[in-house]
């Protein structure tokens, strides 16, 4: 047996077949901490392989390598590049057997990016990614540009998120012609001088465009810093002509005007995804318009900005096909509701029978303690014709919100498919607790099997079900939160664990208490849950 299992690893294809099941995947793919756990596990079994037998040593090693989370960490490949007094630089050139043996792990590279996701880095380090990234000193790109002519450090790479400063343009060696998918952060705030040579920078870039599939631009840089918009680039020019093949495009942080000229701008793609800020919607009405015309093949769409503006590109652009919607209001205003709710509801009519998922955020400037909650049926009530939605998230920052059990029941009955329902309620000080209790959420997970995700604004644990009637629901529910608790002490917490423990016994909390404030009284009754589970699940492995 041994012998066959040996002759079948020695055919390089059967064991690529075989290695490429335990593919880590992309970081920014593992939502879960067990999707990060196995991922790492993945990791350690390709390397541990690539060591076994010299037959399996590149078919493992095509698939550890596959996706690059640090670009320093494919660069410490290098003898000479080292960290000296906090700052990545190189001792020497790289030598000519230097270069080949890191070219041995470089052209494996697929996806390459400059930086890890947050979820990925130190949640306490006070360090934001500029910080990073400026650590890496100039003279690292000078010298690598030395080494890789035209075709980038990694000759086959194809998707490549890159944090860009226009002081220090050099990673731009990181780029190579064979890209399909590019991300591209700024760095630092964009002056006009920034912007020039910015437009410089990319129209040296244009052969790389003509194959791109997607593009996103955005800022890194503070806010209260001014930033020339990187829009302006983009919209002066013959996009037909350098970007053919674009199909998915992201203008994060800019909020630009969306004249005609514009519309024609974007219509000249073939996007199938469009992510854009609005600030004002320069259009006149047109009755024969038909809704999605100039944008046929659109699937996703994500739009921030004021209400009415974002509300009337959504009625233009969104089209019978469109499977999911992303709205980002960001002047809510109390005095103003009731033509927020009308232009919600606008928005939200456009979705039709192939809308999968939809997500709506609510942004107000200030917290007034005043004002009536925010009721969320308002805003569920004109999603309900859309019922094949999977996956419903709602935030609301710096409002109250009022979610009662009856709220939770209507969207159990328009939705029984739904995976994923997050409503939160980000606010510093909650005066009241609504009537939302425990038994409302079992009761709506009864009657949603497919739920993985849930998260909801608050809960009143005042009066909580007797564990020995509490039905044994062996839901497969993976994530739970609670935006806010009562503040209750350790008894109640413990009680409500024990519910939570009988009711989900499959949640993901092996890193609860690490991820969240630790003052946060949710947080306290995952402290209690974590060992409660990790327990009982040892207990049935023995």
């Amino acid at each position: 047996m041994a012998s066959v299992a040996a002759t079948v690893f020695q055919c390089q294809e059967l064991a690529a077949t075989i290695f490429q099941c335990f593919d880590p995947g992309p970081l920014r793919d593992a939502d879960f901490t067990t999707d990060r756990l196995h991922r790492r596990t993945n990791q350690l079994t390709l390397a541990n392989a690539a060591r076994v037998s010299r037959s399996w040593t590149d078919p493992a090693l095509d698939v550890l390598w596959r996706v690059v989370d640090d670009v320093t960490s494919l660069l410490s490949l290098l003898p000479s590049f080292v960290n000296i007094l906090d700052a990545y630089v190189f001792t020497h050139d790289p030598t000519i057997d230097e270069w080949e043996h890191f070219q041995q792990y470089a052209r494996r590279v697929r996806e390459l990016h400059f930086l890890p996701p947050p979820k990925a880095r130190d949640s306490n380090s006070a360090e934001n990614e500029i910080t990073i990234a400026k650590r890496i000193s100039p003279s690292v790109w000078t010298i690598l540009s030395r080494r890789c002519g035209r075709e980038g450090i990694c000759p086959h790479l194809t998707y490549l998120s890159l944090l860009l400063t226009p002081s220090n343009p050099g990673q731009i060696v990181l780029i190579s012609p064979t890209l399909r998918h590019l991300h591209i952060s700024f760095g630092e705030y964009l002056d006009l001088t920034h912007t020039v040579a910015l437009g410089s920078l990319l129209s040296c870039l244009l052969p790389v465009f003509a194959s791109l599939e997607s593009l996103r631009l955005g800022h890194k840089a503070p806010l209260d810093f001014y930033s020339e918009p990187t829009a302006s680039f983009l919209v002066d020019r013959p996009h037909s002509d350098w970007l053919p093949a674009l199909q998915s495009f992201t203008l994060l942080d800019d909020m630009i005007t969306l004249a005609p000229s514009v519309l024609q701008t974007l219509a000249s793609f073939n996007l199938r995804e469009l992510n854009i800020g609005i600030e004002v919607f320069d259009v006149e009405e047109n009755p024969s318009h038909t809704p999605g015309a100039f944008l046929p093949v659109l699937r996703k769409l994500t739009v921030r900005g004021p209400s009415g503006p974002t509300s009337r590109f959504v009625e233009y652009a969104a089209g019978s096909d469109l499977e999911s919607l992303a709205l980002i209001f960001d002047d809510v205003s109390f005095p103003s509701e009731t033509m927020l709710l009308e232009d919600f509801a606008r928005a939200a009519r456009c979705l039709t029978q192939s809308a999968r998922r939809f997500t709506a955020k609510f942004v107000s400037q200030v917290v007034d303690r005043l004002s009536p909650a925010f009721d969320i049926n308002s805003i569920v009530f004109p999603l309900f014709p859309a019922s094949n939605l999977t996956d419903i998230s709602l935030r609301f920052i710096r409002m109250y919100t009022a979610l009662h059990g009856e709220t939770l029941q209507n969207i159990t009955n328009a939705w029984p498919q739904l995976s994923k329902l997050h409503i939160e309620e980000e606010i510093i000080v909650h005066d009241g607790f609504n009537d939302l209790d425990l038994q409302d959420i079992l009761n709506m997970v009864t009657r949603l099997p497919a739920l993985r995700r849930l998260t909801l604004p608050y809960l009143n644990i005042d009066e909580l079900p007797s564990l020995e009637t509490l039905q044994l629901l062996n839901h497969n529910l993976a994530t739970l939160r609670i935006s806010t608790l009562p503040n209750r002490g350790y008894k109640e917490y413990l009680e409500l664990a024990l519910l939570l423990d009988r009711a989900f016994p499959d949640l993901d909390l092996c890193t609860a208490a690490m991820e969240r404030n630790v003052d946060n009284a949710w947080n306290e009754v995952e402290r209690i849950l974590l060992p409660l589970q990790i327990g009982r699940r040892a207990a049935s492995r023995t």
